[in-house]
């Protein structure tokens, strides 16, 4: 997350100490030398540096992401790419920031009247963004807040195709390459099944408050 922040601002590196007597200095992940053969990492997973302010103290440089495209799923966005963000930011501003091209999905395809309402609430400037696409639904199975909750079972479908290549393909197959669009996938995922995962208004997901007292 840090990391992002700092593509945001631009930065060539950036340090930190946290890593520092921990496993993450210890435990590379992708191997060096796998590392030199993927053109979109750096070499090093780190490096250590002496802070300039301080003779003689160690920090840790990490390398900053460089991001050739983002996509962005927002709860509602103008054609011009002014878009409207509720919750949880998760770093999206950052990582729309840093992007070279974004490319937004809305749940709402809005006027720029309806963004002028409440300013406070844009979060991403149109100068920012490329490309709009209003695509319903497009956090599924993951949540939008405000307006969906996660589909618990589609997940748990997912994680287990994952286990095998054949059974991911076949996942794949299934959900992916046999639909010709986002509408076509909303139709085999079924309108009873989506308006299950709709939020319940004053509780911010999904829940059955029919039988409630």
């Amino acid at each position: 997350m840090f990391m992002l922040h700092a593509a945001s601002l631009g930065l060539p590196f950036l340090p930190v100490r946290f890593m520092i007597g921990s496993g993450l200095v210890d435990h590379w992940g992708i191997s060096k030398e796998v590392r030199q053969t993927i053109d979109k990492l750096t070499d090093d997973k780190f490096v250590y540096v002496e802070n300039p302010f301080k003779p003689g103290e160690k920090v840790v440089a990490l390398p900053v992401p460089q991001l050739d495209t983002a996509i962005i799923h927002v709860q509602k966005a103008s054609p011009d790419g002014t878009c409207i963000l509720l919750g949880d930011e998760f770093h999206d501003i950052d990582i729309v920031v840093a992007a070279k091209k974004v490319i937004v999905t809305c749940e709402e395809l809005v006027s720029n009247e309806v963004i002028r309402r409440d300013p406070m609430l844009t979060k991403i400037p149109c100068f920012a963004v490329d490309a709009v696409c209003h695509v319903p639904y497009g956090a599924f199975p993951t949540q939008c807040y405000g307006y969906y909750d996660y589909d618990n079972a589609f997940l748990k479908a997912y994680g287990n195709a994952s286990k095998t290549e054949e059974d991911f393909k076949a996942f794949l197959d299934e959900y992916v390459y046999s639909v010709k669009d986002n509408d076509e996938f909303l139709e085999k995922i079924g309108i009873n099944r989506l308006l299950k995962l709709k939020v319940s208004d004053g509780y911010g997901y999904a829940t059955d408050v029919s039988k409630e007292d």
